[in-house]
Parts: C-alpha cells; sequence; structure tokens
C-alpha cells in the first residue's frame, strides 16, 4: 500500500504559495524500507529474486509518478524527479545496499561495485516511459542526485552515459554540496570547479540541490 497523503498536502501547499518542486527521490538505498526487498514483504524473509524486484521496482515507480501527475496541481508545481539518490555512496551506512544485494550478490565491498549498474538504468528508462505514458517525457526533467560528487566524478559521468547508451534519458547531476572551508579545494582549478566542468564537458545539466558550509571550528 502506498501512502500519499503527506505528498499531496505538499503539492497543495507548494502551488498555493506558487512554489516549484523537485521530487526527490524514487530509488535511494537509504530509505527504501527493508521488506520491500523480501519475501512476503517481511524482514524475516529472504531476498526475492532479481526478477520480482524488477517487478516492485517498477510497479512503485509508475503507481508514483501517476499519483504525482494526475494529483490536481502536480503538473503545476513538480518539474524534475531524481529518480536515483547516492548510488555511489551506498556503503556509508558500513554495509552492503538490499539494492546491490539482490541484483549484484557476488559484489564484497565498494571497491568491486559496477560503475554501470543494471537497477540504475532500469530505474531511469522506467520513469521516462511512464512520464511517456502521461505526455510528459522531455517536459519532466531527470536527474541521478549525489554527495561529495567530486570524489567520484567519472564514476558518475560513466553511470550517465550508460543510462544514456540507448536514449538520452539523464539530463545531469544534483549535486549535494556540504562544503568546508578548506575542503574540497575551491576556487578555479579547484574540485568543485573541476567537476562542474566535467558534467558541463559531457552536456549534463548541473543543480545544486543542498549547500551548507561548516566554519573553521567545525560548528
Amino acid at each position: 500500500v502506498l501512502n500519499f497523503e503527506t505528498f499531496d498536502n505538499v503539492i497543495q501547499t507548494a502551488y498555493e504559495y506558487g512554489f516549484k518542486i523537485r521530487f526527490h527521490v524514487l530509488i535511494w538505498h537509504s530509505q527504501t524500507p527493508g521488506f520491500f526487498f523480501r519475501q512476503g514483504y517481511s524482514r524475516d524473509n529472504g531476498y526475492v529474486s532479481k526478477d520480482v524486484m524488477n517487478g516492485r521496482m517498477e510497479y512503485y515507480i509508475r503507481n508514483v509518478l501517476n499519483h504525482i501527475y494526475n494529483t490536481p496541481h502536480g503538473k503545476d508545481v513538480v518539474y524534475c524527479l531524481d529518480v536515483v539518490n547516492e548510488y555511489f555512496h551506498n556503503y556509508d551506512q558500513g554495509r552492503k545496499s538490499n539494492w546491490n544485494s539482490i541484483y549484484y550478490p557476488q559484489e564484497t565491498s565498494q571497491e568491486n561495485r559496477t560503475n554501470k549498474p543494471e537497477y540504475v538504468k532500469r530505474a531511469f528508462e522506467i520513469t521516462y516511459d511512464e512520464l511517456s505514458n502521461l505526455g510528459l517525457a522531455g517536459k519532466v526533467k531527470l536527474f541521478y542526485n549525489d554527495y561529495n560528487t567530486y570524489e567520484v566524478t567519472n564514476d558518475i559521468i560513466t553511470m550517465i552515459n550508460y543510462v544514456n547508451e540507448d536514449k538520452k534519458i539523464c539530463d545531469g547531476v544534483g549535486m549535494q554540496s556540504h562544503l568546508d572551508v578548506g575542503y574540497p579545494t575551491p576556487g578555479m582549478g579547484g574540485m568543485i570547479s573541476n567537476t562542474i566542468d566535467a558534467f558541463a564537458k559531457e552536456g549534463f545539466e548541473i543543480q545544486i540541490t543542498e549547500l551548507d558550509v561548516t566554519d573553521y571550528n567545525n560548528s
């Protein structure tokens, strides 16, 4: 069962105040509940097969998109979607993600994690296809979102180009930006500048999706 009450309220509030919404997010290892990956939707059971997970992912994405864009004012305010979030940081909680456990059971660490994940590409394909069904393909932009993008720049470029190898369906990168005064290296020629230049060279649209700066005292 998908509960949309909170999101319906957000859409209505955004419309009333003239706000636009970037939807965050469809596929994220940190927030997808563990039971969603298990047989019988029970945390006590084993993982489902890849084929079953493909079906669950498709069910979820298509229903969410249909609800958003068939809800009053959904088309007015939701102008882009984060399809996948933080794939290249899915070991940051100290363990392998549920998504990778199903799709890549032989993967043993982030060092041998693929930068061409099939379920990420499939998520974008499903999202684009459902937007096509709704007459919104090309009108609602699709993004991959992550933090510390300047540490995994080339991996992100490889993955997005893999997603787009048949047709451009991922429009660009959302850059969560949690900065210290001295790191990542600032200024022209610094890590942030080089990453933005690299993404722009590939033709990716770039959005700064979060931005905070920690001061010298780390307060």
